[in-house]
């Protein structure tokens, strides 16, 4: 018998938050690990506030902060994380 597809939900700090809570000490004592299709597994991971509006574009290799943006316009682009916004990164 196949095993049913399941269907990932984008992950909220309050469900980070509850499935953190449900870890052992040894658990919350290792690094944060994410995994990408660019770099499966990296260890160095990193919370982090932004302090200014992210934005991305189609001819980005990867998001810039609204200062950056230099020969785009910021309604040329899309707003991916507000000011103020918690993310992970590595």
């Amino acid at each position: 018998m196949e095993k049913p597809i399941q269907i990932r939900k984008p992950l909220t700090w309050a469900k980070l938050k509850e499935k953190i809570e449900k870890m052992s000490e040894e658990e919350l004592n290792e690094n944060v690990k994410i995994w990408s299709e660019d770099i499966p597994l990296e260890s160095e991971c990193y919370l982090e506030k932004e302090n200014e509006d992210l934005y991305y574009h189609e001819d980005f290799d990867y998001c810039y902060p609204e200062s950056e943006l230099e020969d785009y316009t910021k309604e040329e682009c899309v707003l991916v994380l507000e000011k103020g916004k918690y993310f992970l990164t590595f």
